[in-house]
């Protein structure tokens, strides 16, 4: 039977106030059957760990300045750790507090909403309220008396409206609220990624109430146009479906990454443009991470660490040694990278960015997530390799295979998974990244692929002792290649 899950989150009450605020940490842990041997807060978030105990999830601490915190928890139990992290807004006393309500807050376009607006001053009074309606940073209503007001949304999409108010001081306080205007239709992939190397499509369903002429434009994420995938269609009431096959204007398939799909139409002839490039996340979030306390690569046990997000979002993963505080990260493995939704898994080999064996020790990871907009698919076109391991780690080279008499194999081999048909090319370094060896396996087939390893330099003369490792990459037309792994050798004699 496989162990329970070690599930824990980590929760404030109350998560805002004014400084000194007084906090109640709580970790949540809604599975049963784990003997939890351990519960720690690190309550300003700067990587150490400031209480403890072996039995109570709860932790109660006072933040005597203003600022936002991010108390981490990390829980032991069965053994394995889990970390979570909550936030605090702490204000300063000095500043006014922004009350906002709006009704409605969604609703088809065009959208009335009803804005109020209020605030509170502890040594003062509120003299000036202002709405920024759509979060684009400027405010498009303001007066001295009060924040009432009402603001039509003509298009669709999801805007942030933002209330300010500010005292006779001068100093300001804000609070947003989401308002999510629906157009005539709906639009969405059916996919979340896709790899047009493989033949494979995202298809846009769209979802017509009345008849409608549309143009659907394929851009970046940064907005840069890509691909004109519709244009002027005119098109009676009902579902339709158009199919993107990740290539460009010019026909060329594009680059791995996310990329979104903007509607402009119109109805009964009003022109309307339906975005949702404003509703991915602005802050990173920390999901909840499982992951072994130990790790060893030189057994070809390696740092998994396991958790679920939510939503397709830009994963960034580093590892940064821990000496009493958080360093500069000595790997980084993924930077922004996209995902799909679901469990995920993703490894650290133990090694640094160059390659070298980290030196054994402590060290924390980093796992932060970006939600992608909700009109964004990813583009996953780069081969994959994991799964990888060597057998044996340690080996006696000699000018044939034999065995040595405390068992160990006079030559290796790297075993790993491709995701799909590669050129893999294999190079072997020392402990100084110095490239000892190279090897290229063309057209390697997408599974489970094996490259031997007879402790020889490329020129044919047998390694030194010491520790090596070879660094995989592949690689598919039109250059495109994997996010390189590196395997662990030990060459003893």
């Amino acid at each position: 039977m496989e162990p329970s899950p070690l599930i824990a989150s980590a929760r404030a009450v109350p998560e805002a106030g004014a400084a000194p605020l007084t906090v109640v940490l709580v970790a949540d842990l809604p599975q049963v059957g784990v003997p939890i041997s351990q519960f720690e807060w690190d309550f300003d978030g700067d990587g150490s760990f400031d209480a403890s105990s072996p039995d109570s999830p709860v932790a109660v601490h006072t933040y005597l300045s203003p600022g936002v915190y991010s108390p981490r928890l990390r829980v032991t139990g069965g053994g394995r750790q889990v970390t979570d992290t909550a936030t605090v807004t702490v204000l300063d006393a000095r500043f006014p507090t922004a009350i906002a309500a709006a009704d409605p807050v969604s609703g088809g376009a065009p959208l009335v909403v009803n804005f109020r607006g209020a605030g509170e001053d502890r040594d003062g009074s509120v003299v000036l309220y202002q709405w920024d309606f759509d979060g684009d940073g400027t405010f498009d209503f303001s007066s001295p008396d009060n924040g009432n007001t009402a603001h039509t949304y003509p298009d669709s999409g999801r805007f942030r409206a933002r209330l300010r108010v500010t005292d006779n001081d001068g100093f300001t306080g804000d609070t947003v609220i989401p308002i999510d205007v629906t157009s005539g239709f709906l639009a969405a992939w059916n996919v979340e990624a896709f790899d047009p190397l493989r033949g494979q499509s995202a298809q846009l369903t769209s979802a017509l109430v009345s008849p409608t002429s549309m143009t659907v434009r394929i851009l970046t994420r940064q907005g840069a146009p890509v691909r004109t995938l519709l244009s002027d269609a005119n098109r009676p009431a009902g579902v339709h479906i158009d199919t993107w096959d990740g290539r460009d204007q010019q026909g060329d398939i594009v680059s791995p990454g996310s990329y979104l799909f903007v509607v402009d139409y119109e109805q009964n002839g009003i022109l309307s443009t339906f975005d949702l490039s404003g509703t991915g996340a602005e802050d990173y979030d920390t999901p909840s991470v499982t992951y072994p306390s130990t790790f060893n690569p030189l057994e070809n046990r390696f740092l998994y660490a396991q958790f679920v997000l939510d939503a397709p979002s830009e994963l960034t993963y580093y590892i940064p040694p821990w000496t009493g505080h958080a360093n500069f990260p000595i790997r980084t493995i993924y930077l922004r990278e996209p995902f799909k939704s679901g469990n995920t898994v993703v490894v650290w080999d133990g090694t640094d960015d160059s390659g070298t064996v980290a030196t054994p020790g402590n060290y924390l990871q980093a796992v932060l997530a970006w939600k992608l907009p909700d009109n964004a698919v990813i583009v996953a076109s780069r081969p994959k390799i994991s799964d990888w391991r060597v057998e044996p780690v340690y080996f006696v080279p000699g000018a044939a295979p034999y065995q040595s008499a405390t068992g160990e194999y006079a030559s290796t081999s790297v075993e790993f998974t491709l995701s799909k048909q590669a050129d893999v090319e294999a190079v072997v370094y020392d402990r100084s990244n110095v490239e000892v060896a190279r090897m290229s396996v063309p057209n390697a087939p997408a599974g489970r692929v094996s490259i031997p390893r007879d402790g020889r330099r490329s020129t044919g003369e047998l390694v030194a002792p010491g520790l090596y490792h070879m660094r995989l990459v592949a690689t598919v037309p039109p250059g495109l290649s994997s996010a390189p792994v590196n395997a662990i050798i030990k060459v003893v004699y």
